[in-house]
């Protein structure tokens, strides 16, 4: 099996590489460096991908990676979300955006792990952090069990929740905007120029001269502004002024772009 991730502060990363370890021969990729790739070929049948919950659903750059899937080489594939609130409607869209391209999906999971979100969500402690990992990796294993035997699955979706988050608005309210997601970051002068921002951003989409410059193609992982170790970058005006930074603490930060 072919694990393929998406990934900006770990979480996703970190899932795809724990059910790597539990199913024999199975390898791990970047979608974000396959995706830079223009003659990439997937050649295993089975192709499990993680990637995190963007409003509700999945994020862009999976869609363009769905398009390049050789759909005649696919016998099984799942999918993983993960989020700190792990629902919405990414199932229901995936699947139909999936059968659209004669592509069908055999299962899909929701899995809970620690927001990156610092623009706007509540960020955990390292208490909270502890608690959600250590219970995700019960989840993990299941899901494990669940793809090792290539079983049909599908995590439920609360329609309820998903009409009180207003999710298919706020979805398609934050893809109408995603292409101007990075003209809101900033630096200040606490920047020290080490430049893990540029080095660090899976798609390349930051070009360090005195500070960082973002370049219009953001993928909105959030990676540039939890790893800034002097929390130089910012977003929206200084909304995240003074909030605390998210990276997986079960992950390097070398370990994965």
């Amino acid at each position: 099996m072919n694990i393929f991730y998406f990934s900006g502060t770990g979480n996703s990363y970190y899932v795809a590489r724990e059910i790597s370890k539990k199913i024999n021969q199975s390898k791990l990729y970047s979608i974000a460096d396959l995706l830079s790739k223009p003659d990439f070929e997937i050649i295993d049948k089975e192709i499990l991908i993680v990637c995190p919950l963007y409003f509700y659903a999945a994020p862009p750059l999976v869609l363009s990676f769905i398009d390049r899937l050789n759909v005649d080489k696919i016998n099984y594939l799942s999918f993983i979300f993960t989020a700190q609130f792990p629902n919405g409607i990414a199932i229901k869209k995936i699947k139909k955006y999936c059968l659209n391209k004669n592509i069908t999906v055999n299962s899909c999971f929701y899995l809970k792990m620690p927001t990156n979100y610092v623009i706007k969500s509540k960020m955990s402690t390292s208490l909270e952090i502890s608690k959600t990992i250590t219970i995700a990796d019960k989840k993990i294993n299941e899901i494990s069990d669940t793809i090792k035997i290539k079983l049909t699955h599908f995590d439920k979706e609360y329609k309820i929740y998903s009409l009180i988050m207003n999710a298919e608005k706020k979805h398609e309210e934050f893809n109408n905007t995603f292409s101007k997601f990075d003209k809101k970051f900033m630096c200040s002068d606490a920047c020290n120029s080490c430049r893990l921002c540029e080095k660090y951003c899976p798609i390349n989409n930051i070009l360090f001269k005195d500070k960082p410059v973002w370049n219009g193609y953001c993928a909105a992982c959030l990676k540039c502004i939890n790893i800034c170790p002097t929390n130089a970058i910012q977003y929206d005006n200084n909304a995240t002024k003074g909030r605390i930074r998210y990276f997986n603490p079960k992950v390097k930060t070398n370990e994965f772009k």
